[in-house]
């Protein structure tokens, strides 16, 4: 079984003035346990040695993970500090967002940034609030200079599940079943768990990728 590098442990962040414990961190020789069940639970990275940010985007709660390879390095939340009403409400929230997504990408340094492919219209409430949030994550990694992915949620239920049309719990309970760690990180709420999800599956589905192809 491959398992992948952690790097120095999961420090969670609801503000991005804990982005400075992050800072210089390296990899180091601890591992992550993961337990797949059968053969097709394996998750091999396509290109080894890699970081993945991945984000589940909303202006009101965007959460996002740091992989490398595929084991989990560093957790975080983006929450609106105001409850976020009418559109005016919602554009008020575009800039503090951008600031904040382009703190975590700058900090991070990923090589790939993934997010949740936008819903468009069925029974999704709000679905500009992810299109804007994923407008806002491409236009700060452009500025970075660094690639982006859309991964669908239907996409990584299928990979997990074996069902596109999972309930979000059942996602969560096969990711606590790969990697049990998941347990004792902080934060760790829905928006994270999809965020590994989505990283999972570009982790291994998503070859090498260079800005601007």
């Amino acid at each position: 079984m491959r398992r992948p590098v952690r790097l120095g442990g999961c420090v969670g962040v609801t503000d991005l003035s804990a982005l400075d414990r992050f800072k210089d961190q390296q990899p180091v020789s601890e591992e992550a346990e993961f337990s797949p069940e059968t053969k097709e639970d394996l998750i091999v990275p396509i290109v080894k040695n890699r970081k993945i940010l991945s984000f589940d985007q909303s202006l009101a709660n965007t959460g996002y993970v740091l992989l490398f390879d595929m084991g989990i390095s560093f957790t975080g939340n983006l929450k609106a500090v105001e409850k976020l009403s009418g559109h005016q409400g919602t554009l008020n929230r575009v800039v503090p967002l951008y600031n904040e997504v382009y703190a975590v990408i700058a900090q991070m340094n990923p090589d790939l940034v993934v997010y949740e492919t936008p819903p468009a219209g069925g029974r999704m409430m709000r679905p500009e609030s992810s299109l804007m949030a994923a407008t806002v994550l491409e236009i700060a990694a452009a500025k970075l200079l660094i690639p982006t992915v859309m991964i669908g949620a239907q996409k990584a239920k299928k990979r997990f599940t074996g069902n596109g049309n999972a309930k979000k719990a059942e996602v969560r309970e096969v990711i606590k079943r790969l990697d049990p760690s998941v347990m004792t990180m902080k934060p760790m709420n829905e928006a994270i768990f999809d965020s590994i999800a989505i990283g999972w599956v570009a982790c291994e589905t998503i070859g090498e990728v260079k800005y601007g192809h």
